[in-house]
Parts: structure tokens; C-alpha cells; sequence
């Protein structure tokens, strides 16, 4: 990102602007920045009243300390398929502090913590073989796999969930 233009060139186009010197245009030529920048700053001088270049960034440490971050340790060691705004929430209320979820989602990854959920059930697949190739036997296909037969089923019932009867 370039730096803001300094204070002595901001002065020296609001007094030009305010001597009508030219037009916004003129000036933005005449002292080789963009229109945008004439327009900004002649409307931050009318609402504040000052030409100074506004602050930039801000603080982008974390509000955890390496204490906090120990008790987040234990949160997620003993309950490692917690949701993020129910770490926020113990947070806030063990330590007093206040944090976004994708902070405490930063700073889970930078202190190499996974939440693993946990797998559910698969759902039952009544048009899947069985391994063995019983027909009574029923295999459950799981939904985070993708393979053939679970396109065949998906489709089976978008197929039969398309039919209409007259």
C-alpha cells in the first residue's frame, strides 16, 4: 500500500482550491494526484475540519494471552467437536474476554489445535449391495463419501421423488 501524501501538498491544494485557483480537475493535474483524492480530501476539510492523513491499520494482536490460550487448550482437549461461537461463549465467560469467532478460529489454527467433528451414522441405502452379497443384508453408505453408489441412490430417490401421479 503507497504511503498518504503529506501534510505540506495537502495544504498547498486546499489553499489553492480555496484561492479558485481551478477547478477540482485543474488542481488534480496541476499537483499530479487523482480527482479522488481532491474530492476526499476537500470533504473530510468541510465535515472535520482537519487535512491530516486518517490513521491506518490498527491492532491485529491477539486478545488471548498464552494463559487464555492453555484454557482454550483444555476446551478443546475435552470436548474436541465444540462449535466455535460455544468456545466464544465459555470464553467469555471463564476468562472475561470478549473475542470474534474468527479470531479464536486464527488462533486455533496457529496453535495447530483441529476441532474433528464427529461422524454421524451413515444413512441407510436400501439400492446399495450388500459386501456379501446377501440381498437381506442392508450396508449403510456414508453421506461424506462420494462413490458411485451413492450417486445411484441419490439419483433413485430424485427420481422417484419427481414422479407425479394423475
Amino acid at each position: 500500500m503507497a504511503a498518504a501524501y503529506s501534510l505540506d501538498l495537502r495544504t498547498k491544494i486546499l489553499t489553492a482550491y480555496q484561492n479558485k485557483e481551478g477547478s477540482q480537475r485543474a488542481l488534480a493535474a496541476r499537483f499530479k494526484v487523482s480527482l479522488s483524492f481532491i474530492r476526499k480530501l476537500l470533504r473530510q476539510y468541510r465535515e472535520t475540519g482537519e487535512i491530516a492523513a486518517k490513521p491506518r491499520g490498527g491492532d491485529l494482536r491477539s486478545k488471548l494471552n498464552y494463559g487464555d490460550r492453555e484454557i482454550l487448550r483444555k476446551i478443546v482437549a475435552v470436548k474436541n467437536d465444540i462449535y466455535l461461537r460455544e468456545i466464544q461463549s465459555v470464553i467469555q465467560s471463564q476468562i472475561g474476554v470478549k473475542v470474534s469467532e474468527s479470531s479464536l478460529c486464527r488462533t486455533l489454527d496457529r496453535m495447530k489445535l483441529r476441532r474433528k467433528k464427529r461422524m454421524r451414522s451413515g444413512r441407510v441405502c436400501l439400492d446399495a449391495p450388500s459386501r456379501t452379497g446377501d440381498p437381506s443384508e442392508v450396508r449403510r453408505s456414508r453421506p461424506w463419501k462420494r462413490t458411485k453408489q451413492n450417486y445411484s441412490c441419490q439419483r433413485t430417490r430424485d427420481r422417484e421423488s419427481q414422479k407425479v401421479t394423475i
